[in-house]
């Protein structure tokens, strides 16, 4: 069997020992990126060698699937690790071969908690890699034939405006000026990309609850929809 042309993101419960290790021998002779879940740590280490001996890369992720957050730990690391080894060439398909790991513990776990991880200083990331091009001149397929960035860039963003609207009770038309009246919060946390843009960096601004509180959604308001300046390049509509 050959090779595949891009590398293959592979998640290996049991993988200390027996069936489980022979699997991830198997993908680790096709190059393939292997998390490999088991609860001892020793066998998961001899698994981790057989796969770098045998030309993969592997993630020891000791882990116990019948402790829920254990599981949901686990399919955090795997997104932020195999998204910064693999989804460079292949982002969709990091995507939809981890989703059906992540989705289940995210939508028990997570649906209903706030969640606010916070970093000290030390753990800041060194760089931050801007994901993309903003809709200029220089680069038309983002700008999509619209000036409305760049005329809001040469004026400062003097007359930039948040518009709030849909199935709310206030529609809202807010200036910098007035967003940075609103109560301002700061963060350290992580941004995480499956396409290989995570750090770590510390983030200002406007919390959206406060944002919410001025519009008041009406009752049969269910999702929230946010629209870039940018365009995608293949279906010509704002991001």
């Amino acid at each position: 069997m050959s090779t595949p042309q891009r590398p293959e993101v592979v998640v290996i419960t049991g993988a200390s020992a027996g069936v489980g290790r022979a699997t991830a021998q198997a993908f680790a002779r096709r190059a393939a990126h292997v998390g490999l879940l088991a609860r001892g740590r020793e066998g998961l280490e001899g698994a981790r060698r057989d796969v770098e001996a045998l030309g993969g890369r592997a993630l020891v992720l000791p882990t116990d699937v019948a402790d829920a957050g254990q599981v949901e730990a686990a399919a955090v690391a795997l997104v932020h690790v195999a998204g910064n080894l693999a989804s460079e060439s292949a982002p969709r398909f990091v995507h939809n071969l981890l989703s059906p790991l992540v989705d289940p513990p995210r939508r028990t776990l997570l649906h209903r908690a706030i969640s606010f991880p916070d970093y000290p200083e030390s753990e800041i990331s060194p760089y931050f890699r801007v994901n993309g091009y903003p809709p200029i001149a220089e680069y038309a397929a983002e700008q999509g034939g619209d000036e409305t960035y760049e005329r809001l860039r040469q004026g400062d963003f003097a007359d930039y405006r948040l518009e709030v609207t849909g199935l709310v009770e206030t529609p809202l038309s807010l200036s910098l000026d007035d967003l940075r009246a609103l109560p301002r919060e700061e963060q350290i946390t992580m941004h995480n990309c499956i396409q290989g843009w995570t750090a770590v960096g510390k983030w200002a601004g406007v919390r959206l609850a406060e944002v919410l509180d001025r519009c008041k959604p009406l009752p049969g308001a269910r999702y929230l929809v946010f629209h870039s300046y940018q365009f995608h390049k293949e279906s010509g509509v704002r991001y």
